[in-house]
């Protein structure tokens, strides 16, 4: 690439990608080059275009992968190559980070950059814990802390004498989960009182997020037993007294639960933000990506010289890739005509709305063995033959309302899905640590899950799990495969899933 590139110093947030600035997110989407760090949320990552390269830098106590030259070796040369970069850095890059220095480098080396700051974790964490920082009448005032020094210096800089004697005042401090017991003996020491309230926020802003409270001189130990670590925040102030009111995250109803939704990628969205919102670790396991495949049919003789009374459409994905075929033939909604419409699932009659068709007949879910009112029964079906839209998925059934005209349906697969490829370390993290729910809506998908993982990982985390499939031919797949706990939802759309999820627990 011809010139030089820029770097942007990137403040990632506590954890939630919520949290991430606007103009992170803008500079995020079209970067290059992302250079990031351990805790970042690799949700983040999906939201680069894809030809981005995404190089893990990542550090942790005790262990340092790679060292802060050769990360700063890594900015310099990728943008002296021409390329945008974004270094995503944890929290804020200038609070406690290491984003003052890169920034030294790059204006030595002659690279234009930019800081775009994020929301620090110890202002995030106390607040999704329900802990105010400041609180009139009560706090005037809150210092910020690292635990955790530069390791080359000949002795301390925290003034831990001076921060025991202050008053009306919030200690927020940083990278201190192995140094817990060490800070309250200090502070006790030079004058604290030891019946200070404390508390200690673990993956503050996550889905796993905990948080312990207790005197300044019990923390450390209550710390041992709940088996907290890092990363952590540790908070030492008057206003903890006030979080039994104030809490509201961890009261979430999903929280601390794992759900894994498979699927596609681009129709995964909306279920992952309704999860989100109810505190759930939300994973993303793409298996399937639709293809559409052009039928070799002359659609205007079809949609003219055929007695077609009805047009079914079973699926979201096969009215897109039907309305692209349209498209890509110079047609539109108007062919038509006086057809009759019918849909089964509440996404296949959304999607029919957004080209301006609402269905003759729509049945809201797309799972049940009988329709839940037999309103079909209504029209004349006598004599007339159907269409049915649909892809190639040679599990896909004929709903329960057409049995009777089955032999008069002619069907035109309009789309099939193709295998995915799921991120690497994803896969890896639901083979370490499992998850409580499996979320399967075609019965690609869980063909792709068994291709992809092994008999002892499956047997290991799906049937240590629940089974949630939102048809009926994905459940055959799963007896098929003799796995246990499976329910079927009745519901199709992202809130209904929701919905009988929520009730599992």
């Amino acid at each position: 690439m011809a010139g030089t590139g820029k770097v942007y110093l990137v403040g990632a947030g506590p954890g939630d990608c919520g949290l991430l600035t606007v103009k992170g997110f803008e500079k995020l989407k079209t970067a290059d080059v992302v250079v990031y760090d351990r805790l970042i949320n690799n949700e983040l990552l999906s939201c680069c275009k894809k030809d981005c390269e995404k190089i893990f830098v990542g550090k942790e106590s005790g262990y340092h992968p790679i060292e802060q030259e050769k990360i700063t070796e890594i900015l310099l040369k990728k943008s002296q190559g021409g390329y945008n970069v974004v270094r995503l850095k944890g929290g804020n890059p200038f609070i406690f980070g290491r984003g003052s220095e890169e920034a030294i480098e790059l204006k030595k080396a002659g690279i234009d950059y930019e800081i775009i700051p994020g929301i620090t974790s110890g202002l995030a964490a106390p607040i999704y814990s329900g802990i105010p920082i400041t609180q009139r009448g009560l706090i005037t005032q809150c210092v910020f802390v690292t635990a955790h020094e530069c390791p080359g210096k000949p002795g301390t800089q925290v003034e831990w004498e001076k921060l025991a004697k202050l008053k009306n005042t919030s200690l927020i401090i940083y990278m201190g989960a192995s140094r817990i017991a060490t800070i309250s003996e200090k502070l006790i020491e030079y004058g604290m009182d030891p019946s200070m309230p404390a508390a200690v926020v673990e993956n503050g802003t996550l889905p796993k997020q905990r948080t312990i409270t207790g005197r300044l001189d019990s923390i450390p130990e209550i710390f041992k037993k709940e088996n907290f670590h890092a990363p952590a925040i540790i908070i030492i102030s008057p206003a903890i007294s006030l979080r039994d009111e104030i809490s509201w995250f961890e009261k979430k109803p999903l929280l601390n639960k794992r759900i894994v939704i498979t699927g596609e990628k681009t129709q995964q969205d909306k279920l992952y933000t309704e999860l989100s919102e109810l505190g759930a670790e939300v994973i993303r396991l793409p298996f399937i990506k639709t293809q559409i495949k052009n039928p070799c049919i002359d659609i205007q003789e079809l949609f003219t010289k055929n007695n077609f009374e009805w047009i079914l459409f079973t699926g979201e994905n096969e009215v897109n890739s039907f309305f692209e075929i349209l498209k890509g033939k110079k047609f539109d909604s108007r062919i038509f005509g006086n057809k009759k419409i019918a849909s089964i699932g509440s996404a296949t009659s959304k999607a029919l709305e957004t080209y301006g068709l609402t269905a003759n007949y729509s049945r809201e879910n797309s799972t049940s063995s009988s329709p839940t009112v037999n309103e079909f029964s209504n029209f004349n079906m006598n004599g007339y033959n159907l269409l049915w839209i649909k892809n190639f998925d040679e599990h896909q059934q004929v709903p329960v309302e057409f049995k009777s005209v089955e032999e008069r349906i002619k069907t035109i697969n309009v789309c099939e899905y193709l295998p995915d490829n799921p991120d690497s370390n994803v896969v890896a993290d639901i083979e370490k640590n499992g998850a409580d729910i499996f979320v399967f809506t075609t019965p690609a998908s869980i063909v792709n899950f068994f291709n992809l993982f092994s008999h002892e990982t499956v047997t290991k985390t799906i049937n240590n799990a629940k089974v949630l499939v939102t048809n009926p031919a994905a459940a055959s797949v799963l007896c098929y495969k003799n796995l246990k706990n499976i329910i079927v939802s009745s519901k199709q759309s992202a809130q209904g899933i929701c919905e009988v999820i929520n009730s599992l627990f």
